[in-house]
């Protein structure tokens, strides 16, 4: 009789505790999600490891973010896929194709004979790029394209093969729309905009050498424009301000004073130089061209940057960044050029959050979500951190996340849409996100 009653017992508190799944509804509260477009640049693209890929594409924070949207009465996200296969990327390196594929991780085998794990790099030539880039006809809802800036997605011209081969491949009329024209054409519900991170990081990348940061005033004025064309819509949305230069990997990885001298090479240094830089055994700054300086001359400090793109085997062993060999312009970010992206993100992120709060959108604050990812961020029982390849969110290019790292990012999107729409979107497990591929 008292097993009875336990057991009945048991099974009443096992009830009580069952979750009732038909009570887990879905909604899209105050936004519709029916006609959903995406504009904007690298990071809502699904970029990474140094090119664009289809499977990128369909892991990007646009493609998670509208898959997440199906769950409340969300439409089709058309997208312009790539073919299958190792993607298309863009390099600055002239000696080599304009184009590449994505990086892989690699045994790399360096110029002292040291064999270990690194990015390896491969070029792509121009016949091979042809085929990722042949025109793609249908209506598109993803007009996140790699190196926008937020003027280049109103300039007709971006549609021709020389401004963009991206958007050349999918613009409704290549060199006479733009993109923003062809995504009011699709007379969007709500819209996902992450845009003014090319604007400044085009320029930071490049090492300065990419154009000028667009004035943070002529920024915010054409944000605005964008937006006052959105709300004629009617359509909802949500945008996302710009992280700090100190997130990246990319602008960290390499130390200004990675330059480790003997006693002798050191003395040699000094007394071919005359002891101006006062080299000494151990760490040294590499020497930068500033006509600021008295020789013409300075060693880099702590206040500048070397880029992850600086050919590591030219440092290591043909003393790259010692004269008469300075740090080329192309692989700094000097202290000036260091303080006027600050200020510039400063400004723009300003002028985002100022008009998200004027248009009542979903404000996604990513500036405060890199610097959470510096302490180190848990999701579904894993660790993520800024740590290049072993902190599993950002890409092998240092500077875009891996498909796991944007799916984070997804999830911070539908938090801040959820709050501000009243609305009940799941957030995304992305258990079929890639992180980065060991050998």
């Amino acid at each position: 009789m008292k097993k009875t009653i336990l057991f009945a017992l048991a099974m009443s508190f096992l009830q009580a505790c069952k979750t009732d799944f038909a009570s887990l509804q879905y909604t899209s509260g105050d936004a519709d999600f029916t006609q959903t477009v995406a504009i904007g640049g690298n990071f809502l693209s699904g970029y990474q490891d140094g090119a664009l890929t289809a499977d990128g594409q369909q892991k990007s924070v646009a493609a998670l973010l509208t898959e997440q949207f199906k769950f409340s009465n969300g439409g089709t996200f058309n997208q312009a896929l790539l073919p299958a296969g190792d993607g298309i990327g863009l390099t600055n390196k002239a000696w080599q194709s304009p184009y590449r594929q994505a990086e892989t991780l690699g045994n790399f085998t360096d110029c002292k004979g040291e064999t270990s794990l690194f990015p390896i790099e491969h070029p792509m030539r121009i016949s091979e790029a042809s085929l990722f880039l042949m025109p793609t006809g249908g209506a598109c809802s993803d007009f996140a394209i790699p190196f926008a800036r937020l003027d280049d997605l109103a300039d007709i011209s971006f549609g021709t093969a020389a401004k963009s081969p991206y958007f050349h491949r999918f613009a409704s009329a290549p060199g006479a729309s733009s993109a923003i024209d062809d995504a009011l054409h699709q007379n969007p519900s709500f819209f996902i905009l992450w845009t003014g991170m090319e604007d400044i990081y085009n320029f930071a990348l490049s090492g300065g050498t990419a154009g000028a940061i667009t004035d943070a005033a002529v920024f915010s004025q054409t944000l605005e424009a964008l937006l006052q064309k959105l709300e004629k819509t009617g359509a909802k949305g949500v945008i996302a301000n710009i992280p700090d230069l100190d997130a990246f990997p990319y602008f960290s990885l390499v130390s200004p004073r990675a330059l480790n001298l003997t006693v002798n090479q050191a003395d040699s240094l000094n007394a071919l130089t005359g002891s101006i830089f006062e080299f000494k055994e151990g760490e040294n700054g590499f020497i930068v061209k500033d006509i600021a300086s008295p020789f013409g001359y300075r060693q880099m400090t702590t206040y500048d940057r070397v880029l992850f793109s600086v050919p590591i085997d030219s440092i290591k062993c043909h003393f790259l960044g010692v004269i008469p060999a300075d740090m080329p312009n192309q692989y700094v970010l000097d202290s000036l050029e260091c303080a006027a992206v600050r200020s510039n993100i400063q400004a723009y992120n300003t002028a985002i959050a100022s008009l998200a709060s004027k248009y009542e959108l979903a404000f996604v604050d990513m500036n405060r979500y890199f610097q959470d990812l510096q302490k180190v961020i848990a999701n579904d029982g894993v660790h993520y951190s800024p740590e290049f390849i072993k902190g599993g969110f950002f890409s092998l290019d240092g500077y875009h996340p891996n498909q796991k790292g944007y799916g984070l990012i997804s999830n911070e999107f539908v938090r801040s849409i959820n709050q501000r729409y009243h609305a009940n979107v799941p957030e995304t497990l992305c258990k079929d996100c890639k992180g980065i591929r060991f050998p």
